[in-house]
């Protein structure tokens, strides 16, 4: 095996219909395969069958994420306290895939975060405390991580949990400022996000389109962020999508990045199609749905067909930025500025969900699209940095599995 990672279980994903996900899992491969093409990735997934198809052309192993049996009485402890309103969380996955694996290397970027029903993923320490006690190396992989400062409980369980992993690969500078005040630092390296190295081919001409062409990204999620009804939320991205094909007197494609009909909540082709039956029929005219189910290179080859990106899924923000498409971040959380900060210096291009149609939004945008020769070429000028920090990971990982052996 010499200085080869050796074999690494990939978890904490749902599915690859989030195409963010894919290009984690598709990144994560392309990376550690440049490197040491002999190590083989074992994916658990919860939807085998149909993950195993999207990523059928890369070498990846699918296996079925196998969760404990619900009625072990740790299950049913959890279950139990916390509807009594008392936080207590115990251990969902089996450590019956960690037996065949050297690593396990929990994916998903911002993952370890309060979520916005106000619930934080307190099983999942409690499974990478057990993989550890069984031996293995557990990682943290492409990562923004909190921040729990509002929850002093919670961020106290968090810190004694990161500050034992072996490696915690951070993909954004808010995520690194903030474990640096906990004082976590040792076990932190600073990386890009996997996704950038997805069909790095796929870069768009440093003049654009000729027909002006907006791409918009936005999600059901983000309506819990807003605030405000649903029909609130889609009444308000119906009046910006009208008044930027006004303004900018183009064509706009609305883009989905999780597509999965049964579950509405969290599907954006959905969503978007609920946005486009309000627009009046004069601006619906000028409005295209990127349908399909495209998948993450697919979508990617869209973006960089278009003048301008606008995108609330940090992912699609990320397939955008690295075909060096002026994007602006629709920010529902610290990751966004964080990713703002990281590529360009500043959160400059990031503005929060609430602002979207408002003067602030409309002037940025213009700003982008004003200077979308400047944009793009900075885009190109920062990907041998954005590379390199990818290179550092993946480093970081060789010598973590390296340490785990001796």
């Amino acid at each position: 095996m010499g200085s080869d990672p050796g074999r690494i279980l990939l978890i904490g994903i749902d599915g690859l219909y989030n195409y963010g996900c894919e290009a984690i899992v598709r990144g994560t491969h392309a990376l550690i395969q440049r490197q040491f093409p002999g190590t083989q990735l074992v994916y658990a997934s919860p939807r085998p069958a149909v993950d195993a198809k999207r990523i059928a052309d890369i070498d990846v192993k699918v296996v079925t994420r196998e969760l404990t049996n619900r009625a072990t009485p740790p299950v049913i402890a959890s279950a139990i306290l916390r509807r009594m309103g008392i936080p207590f969380h115990a251990r969902r996955d089996s450590l019956r895939p960690i037996r065949d694996v050297d690593a396990v290397m929990l994916i998903g970027g911002d993952i370890y975060t309060i979520y916005s029903n106000d619930a934080y993923p307190g099983h999942l320490i409690k499974y990478g405390d057990a993989v550890l006690a069984a031996g293995k190396p557990y990682i943290v992989w492409g990562a923004s991580i909190g921040p729990f400062t509002q929850r002093p409980e919670v961020e106290r369980k968090f810190k004694a949990h990161l500050q034992h992993l072996p490696l915690i690969t951070v993909r954004d500078v808010s995520t690194l400022e903030y474990l640096d005040s906990l004082g976590i630092r040792e076990n932190v390296v600073s990386c890009s996000d996997p996704a950038f190295a997805v069909a790095p081919d796929v870069v768009t001409t440093l003049e654009g389109p000729t027909e002006r062409r907006i791409a918009l990204n936005l999600s059901p999620l983000s309506v819990r962020y807003v605030g405000g009804t649903k029909e609130q939320a889609l009444q308000q991205s119906a009046v910006a999508i009208e008044n930027i094909v006004k303004r900018f007197n183009c064509r706009v494609l609305l883009v989905p990045h999780v597509v999965i009909e049964s579950a509405p909540h969290d599907d954006d082709l959905h969503h978007l199609k609920l946005i486009r039956d309000h627009l009046p029929a004069e601006t619906k005219s000028r409005v295209d749905l990127l349908e399909g189910d495209l998948g993450f290179v697919g979508t990617k080859r869209e973006l960089a067909k278009c003048t301008a990106v606008v995108a609330a899924r940090m992912h699609c923000a990320i397939s955008a930025l690295s075909a060096c498409v002026p994007t602006i971040l629709l920010s529902y959380s610290e990751k966004s500025i964080g990713m703002s900060k990281y590529v360009f210096g500043s959160p400059s291009h990031a503005i929060t969900l609430r602002e979207l149609g408002s003067d602030s939004f409309m002037n940025m945008l213009d700003k982008l699209v004003a200077n979308r020769t400047a944009e793009s070429q900075f885009l190109l000028d920062q990907r041998e940095r954005i590379s390199t920090d990818a290179e550092n990971a993946v480093n970081g990982l060789q010598k973590c599995c390296a340490r785990s052996r001796q």
